[in-house]
């Protein structure tokens, strides 16, 4: 029988009493699947302790924790000042009691026995007096005349409670362009920040009505950002209410609200340093899926997507790129879809809102009533020919081709030069936008006319008229020169034929002939 050998380092480890038969070492604090500090509130009252608590994937005993408050008095600048801190203590919460009005930090080092180590932080929190409880004009006071309008809305889900903060926030600050307003004071009281002021207000907001919610920050566009993950149904999903809150006003959006890991990392890169987010896998309250936005993968589906709504005739379509390409680029790519195929569903003006992977577009469509439609010229011959046979006095017709450079006015006045005497059209008129046009048409009595398309019908039908001496003649050219005029063509005849012919009266002009003949 063999023998069970086990490595040196382990049967060592064992004879010295350090790991019990059947443990396993702890997982270094940065492999930790998450690690993050969640304060009792998301702000300090002057003379009341707050506790703030880690919470973590790996055992607690397992690690030591060294935990520190700073206050940070340069907003701009991240410096900070040391307050107080404690050394190597196994306690996995920190109760802090502050007596100055500023912005603080509390960080956390998590160290192993082999002296690895992580160190995590909270964002700013403000601290102030007691009474800023109950005064509106400051941030907490504001944050709880918030909290309690939520729920005076009635509202029965946590979704729909972060979504109504994260709709005020959005209609009731600015992004501020001057890149100065840093504190959460800037979007909740003067409706203006950047981006950390966005993220600590939403976080303090949505910590009023109890649900869970962290700060983060990263990279995004190929800046330093900052964002927030809120916690529904016991899943989590990222929120950045910047980026739904486009610059210059306006255009309020919901593309980054209730986001997984995978759809928020195409375009948002965020740190380990300083937290280790719990993984946002949920899809079930991303705002855009869940209110209907019409989700792709690729340039095909796309395709399918927008042919299907734009057949439907919707008028405003929500969209969602679900692909894992960071550079597809979907606002762009639904862009220039509606550019090429614009004639094609009777586009007759779109807008677009949105942001790089997500968006709204907002289409009006010709009015096509009656019309007749066409893809290419000789559909295009089919449906005058259509019209005019029908003697319609207005016809209509439209391209819906997928040339996105048609345009229509060259060869409409080409047609119609051409072709309007074969369907007996004695005057007409258009007008035209790009890849549409209304021709307004008079047509004429041409009962016992004898048609003729050139000059060998013509004379066919001269030289028949000798023959039987006909009295009456009745002409009437179909063909394709517009500048075709029977007058002279008569005349040389007569002149031709003066051995035959005694005489001829009546009257012609341009295309028609309506004489008298008389014989020899």
């Amino acid at each position: 029988m063999k023998k069970r050998v086990l490595p040196i380092l382990l049967l060592l480890a064992l004879a010295a009493g350090l790991l019990p038969l059947g443990a396993s070492a702890a997982v270094k604090p940065r492999e930790m699947d998450y690690a993050y500090i969640e304060g009792s509130r998301e702000y300090l009252i002057l003379g009341e302790p707050n506790t703030y608590n880690l919470v973590m994937s790996g055992s607690p005993e397992d690690y030591t924790y060294t935990w520190t408050l700073y206050i940070r008095p340069d907003l701009g600048e991240n410096q900070l000042e040391f307050v107080t801190d404690k050394k190597k203590t196994k306690e996995t919460s920190f109760t802090v009691t502050v007596d100055k009005e500023a912005h603080y930090m509390v960080y956390l080092e998590i160290m192993d026995s082999d002296y690895s180590s992580v160190t995590l932080s909270t964002g700013m929190i403000w601290a102030g007096p007691k009474s800023d409880e109950t005064d509106p004009n400051t941030i907490i006071g504001k944050a709880k005349v918030l909290a309690e309008e939520v729920n005076q809305q009635g509202f029965t889900s946590d979704y729909d409670k972060a979504l109504w903060l994260h709709d005020w926030l959005t209609h009731n600050a600015d992004y501020d362009e001057s890149m100065t307003v840093h504190e959460a004071a800037g979007v909740m009281l003067h409706g203006s920040g950047v981006c950390e002021s966005y993220a600590l207000a939403y976080q303090m907001l949505v910590d009023e009505i109890d649900i869970p919610v962290l700060y983060t920050t990263g990279y995004a566009g190929g800046e330093l950002h900052a964002w927030n993950l809120i916690q529904l149904d016991g899943e989590w999903y990222h929120v950045d209410v910047t980026w739904d809150d486009p610059t210059g006003g306006g255009n309020e959006g919901y593309g980054y609200f209730g986001l997984s890991d995978d759809l928020m990392g195409r375009d948002h890169d965020w740190e380990r340093q300083n937290y280790i987010l719990p993984k946002a896998t949920g899809t079930e309250y991303n705002f855009l899926t869940r209110n209907g936005a019409k989700d792709f993968a690729n340039a095909q589906e796309m395709d399918k997507v927008l042919t299907e709504a734009l057949t439907n005739g919707e008028t405003t379509i929500h969209y969602l790129y679900t692909g894992d390409d960071k550079y597809f680029g979907a606002m762009d790519q639904v862009g220039r879809w509606l550019s090429d195929n614009r004639a094609k569903h009777l586009i007759n003006t779109y807008s677009q809102t949105g942001s790089r992977f997500s968006g709204k577009v907002e289409v009006t469509y010709t009015q096509a009533d009656g019309a007749h439609f066409f893809t290419d010229d000789a559909s295009f011959d089919a449906a005058m020919a259509a019209g005019l046979t029908a003697k319609e006095p207005v016809v209509k017709v439209h391209y819906r081709g997928e040339d996105k450079y048609y345009y229509i006015s060259t060869p409409l006045r080409n047609w119609l030069s051409a072709n309007s005497r074969k369907y007996d059209v004695t005057q007409y008129s258009y007008t035209y936008y790009d890849t549409s046009a209304d021709v307004t048409v008079t047509y004429g009595d041409f009962t016992g006319f004898q048609r003729f398309n050139n000059d060998d019908e013509l004379n066919a039908l001269l030289d028949a008229a000798i023959a039987n001496k006909q009295a009456e003649l009745k002409l009437y050219y179909t063909g394709e020169d517009d500048w075709y005029n029977i007058g002279s063509k008569l005349n040389n005849w007569q002149y031709d034929q003066k051995d035959a012919i005694a005489g001829m009266e009546g009257s012609y002009q341009g295309y028609t002939a309506d004489l008298k003949v008389t014989y020899k």
